[in-house]
């Protein structure tokens, strides 16, 4: 709005002065910290034209969870829905959403325990900063073997539950412990109330293990496969149909272990048909490339979560 002045004067402060002033209590609000409480009103009083709100939220939350309702298949229509007796059931395309919001409020309780100086990591995760590890509803909780650390962890998780309704079921969970000795091995046991577990242990359907697997651990592998072809026994299947169910059907069971796991050697099926084999596919060189993979994914994607939890950190 026109050209700049060639000099420039300070406000006077006298005519700042005659207007409305802060007094020292006002300025002295100013500065306070903001609490939750009035974060918590602030969310509450906004237009509901501009967000929903906590209460509105909740309020949609607990409309999808008590208004489930289910219609069959029959006759290849649609019965009436009914109400289901069971509320929202595991299933149920939302439930994940449920559940990664629940794990979140975990989350931020055991980061709440971390706060504590007192509180000690588990050595491989200090500079990560990593308490649990959480899929679906399998869940590890590291930490370093001292009795203080261990009951920080145990309240947070009872505060989880009791807002949560998650319940741990004890005979479902395990307690693992190396280098400790025996006195605070039984302190520790004794304050949990989880019996000890013994590595290697299944986590994800597959057994961790810091060693090459043995052929025990790879028996419930054998057994998956075997199962499913004693099932084929029965049906009328020819040669040439069992051996197409077992290049896709069993190829696909074995697939996850083979991305994880070098798994013992298959050498004559997969040879050609020219010398004695059934031409199916090598599975060791399959298994060798996923595991190459794998490395790949070490090498390249250092930023990565999982491979910063698998490389040493310096």
């Amino acid at each position: 709005m026109g050209s700049a002045a060639a000099k420039m004067t300070w406000a006077n402060s006298e005519v700042i002065k005659k207007g409305p002033c802060l007094s020292y209590e006002q300025k002295c609000n100013l500065v306070q910290p903001v609490t939750d409480q009035e974060i918590l009103n602030a969310v509450k009083n906004m237009p509901h034209d501009k967000a929903p709100g906590v209460d509105r939220f909740i309020q949609w939350v607990m409309e999808c969870i008590t208004s489930v309702c289910y219609s069959l298949v029959l006759n290849r229509g649609l019965t009436k829905p009914f109400q289901g007796r069971r509320e929202i059931r595991l299933g149920d395309p939302i439930s994940p959403y449920f559940f990664v919001i629940a794990m979140k409020y975990l989350q931020r309780e055991l980061n709440i325990a971390a706060i504590d100086k007192q509180f000690k990591f588990h050595p491989r995760c200090k500079k990560l900063g990593m308490m649990h590890i959480c899929f679906a509803d399998d869940l590890l909780i590291l930490c370093k073997a001292d009795v203080y650390s261990i009951k920080l962890l145990q309240e947070a998780f009872h505060r989880f539950s009791f807002a949560s309704g998650f319940q741990a079921n004890t005979d479902k969970s395990s307690i693992y412990m190396s280098g400790v000795n025996d006195s605070l091995k039984l302190e520790i046991l004794n304050t949990l109330g989880f019996c000890e577990g013994h590595l290697p242990f299944k986590y994800l359907g597959v057994p961790l293990s810091s060693k090459k697997l043995t052929i025990a651990e790879c028996l419930p592998l054998v057994e998956k496969i075997t199962d499913k072809i004693k099932c084929w026994s029965a049906k009328l299947l020819s040669h040439a149909g069992r051996l197409q169910l077992i290049k896709s059907v069993v190829f696909g069971i074995q697939i996850y272990w083979a991305q994880i796991f070098l798994l013992p050697k298959s050498e004559k099926n997969c040879s050609p048909r020219a010398v004695g084999g059934q031409n199916v596919m090598n599975l060791e060189n399959w298994n060798r490339a996923a595991i190459v993979k794998q490395l790949w994914t070490i090498f390249e994607k250092k930023d990565c979560f999982l491979v910063k939890c698998v490389t040493p950190q310096s």
